[in-house]
């Protein structure tokens, strides 16, 4: 589900995105790799849930915003539970990356190309479903 109303938000902010809206996920993505790589967990999943919010914030649509949050909050308490999540281990390999994965969804919003937005998004959540599921090995296809 979580899925679902996320691609659409980011495929909505990417239709009607501000240079402010771009300049600010832009910035909680280049802090996002920042903290990461100085294992500041704490304001790394600050700035994850920023820019998950600020997206659907975006959406410009108070149902999405409203069920998006509940869903995030929901599904971070398996997070939460399963901190191999946010494992900040030196081996690039078994890393979560989802900085990375962020970055694709600020691109195709920037670009201004929704079906981009989406399909990262869409991309993210499944990938950070598959890491708490299978933390070591993606599944097939996956990237």
């Amino acid at each position: 589900m979580r899925g679902i109303l996320e691609s659409k938000a980011a495929m909505l902010c990417a239709r009607s995105a501000s240079e402010e809206t771009v300049r600010e996920l832009r910035r909680i993505n280049t802090r996002e790799e920042e903290t990461f790589k100085a294992n500041l967990k704490g304001e790394y999943a600050e700035l994850n849930e920023d820019f998950h919010m600020l997206l659907a914030d975006s959406s410009d649509n108070p149902y999405m915003k409203m069920y998006i949050r509940q869903l995030y909050w929901r599904s971070n308490l398996y997070v939460l539970f399963f901190m191999s999540f946010y494992c900040l281990e030196s081996d690039y390999d078994t890393k979560r990356l989802s900085y990375m994965e962020h970055r694709k969804v600020v691109d195709a919003v920037e670009g201004g190309d929704p079906g981009a937005a989406e399909a990262a998004m869409k991309d993210h959540i499944l990938s950070s479903y598959n890491h708490l599921l299978f933390p070591k090995k993606p599944l097939e296809g996956m990237s």
